[in-house]
């Protein structure tokens, strides 16, 4: 399926042909779609860059096993940027990366199945989804990018024991959040938990204490004398 090649018409709902092998660059791009369906014997490998951007429309996307990268070569990827009735994304098990902003400013979403081999959450990838509340991340996850879940609903974080490299303010303005569960090898921390004003416990797994460079409790978090530290 072409760059651009149903924007701008009125299609809701949409079959997927085993045979396409790739959804190129836009190509339903702020369309009015509901929902798309693909058979069981689905041949696609490829989701292009914004591809679904703006559906505000689409209520649920169960991406094909097939699928093995999506978005641009950069990292850039919007594929379901302001996808705004959005409630539930599975992504394909063959990913091992989740590129930047594939979900952000998707409002509605609260279900996230991510697959198992995933090692790269990219940056603002699931950024200002107010209504996710939980998120199981595998346990191999190695990378969570900057402001990755930033703005999100989220109420309690285990972070896997394997994460290395966790970004700038990725959970900044998550104002539910309460309980955290720090990796083992993460080296520094970097205004991680700005503006997290209902936190209350935090665990930490490694041997060795982290780098701080930023206070990663700063902004409208509570005051360190009421945060438990394990």
């Amino acid at each position: 399926i072409g760059y651009y090649a149903f924007r701008g018409t009125r299609i809701t709902d949409i079959t997927i042909p085993n045979s396409v092998t790739s959804i190129d660059y836009g190509a339903f791009i702020s369309t009015p779609v509901r929902s798309v369906t693909f058979g069981q014997a689905s041949s696609l490998q490829f989701i292009g860059y914004q591809a679904f951007y703006g559906c505000q429309s689409l209520t649920e996307f169960i991406m094909p096993n097939t699928v093995t990268d999506f978005g641009d070569s950069r990292g850039d990827c919007e594929v379901f940027q302001g996808c705004t009735s959005l409630t539930r994304i599975h992504f394909s098990e063959a990913l091992t990366t989740i590129k930047d902003e594939v979900c952000y400013n998707c409002s509605s979403l609260s279900e996230i199945e991510l697959p198992q081999n995933l090692k790269v959450i990219g940056n603002d990838a699931f950024s200002r989804c107010p209504e996710l509340r939980s998120i199981d991340l595998p346990a191999g996850l190695e990378e969570i990018g900057n402001y990755a879940f930033a703005t999100t609903g989220l109420d309690s974080l285990f972070l896997p024991v394997k994460l290395t490299k966790l970004g700038n303010h990725a959970f900044q303005y998550c104002s539910n959040l309460k309980y955290v569960e720090l990796p083992s090898y993460v080296e520094q921390y970097y205004s991680t938990f700005y503006n997290c004003p209902s936190l209350q416990t935090i665990v930490s797994r490694s041997a060795t204490p982290p780098a701080v460079y930023s206070d990663p409790f700063s902004g409208n978090c509570p005051a360190k004398s009421t945060l438990t530290l394990k």
